[in-house]
């Protein structure tokens, strides 16, 4: 049943796997967002976020805002580098800024 179009159905009767095509937050190779880095993957690269994707950023780290273009995409994330705006926020006030080592100063 539904062979005849080129897929099975699964357990309840739904269609398995299938066309994703590429919906209205679907991002492109060449794109330039401004993407605002909120943590540090276990490989060292900035992650953002950007319409449902998770963005890959080298060279960045949490707290930048930065102008990137996107130089690869997958269904869920996608690699980018960065093209201007790299600077990192300003601390709020009354918030001590870290040392080189990562401790604060007493």
């Amino acid at each position: 049943m539904g062979e005849e179009f080129g897929y099975r159905r699964g357990r309840r009767g739904r269609p398995r796997g299938g066309f994703r095509g590429s919906g209205p937050g679907s991002l492109e190779v060449g794109e330039e967002l401004t993407l605002r880095i909120f943590g540090v993957s276990r490989r060292g690269d900035g992650m953002g976020k950007a319409k449902g994707y998770t963005v890959f950023v080298p060279n960045t780290k949490a707290g930048d805002v930065v102008k990137v273009r996107v130089t690869r995409v997958w269904s869920r994330y996608a690699v980018a580098e960065v093209v201007g705006g790299g600077s990192a926020e300003e601390p709020a006030a009354g918030e001590e800024e870290a040392g080189e080592e990562g401790f604060t100063e007493e």
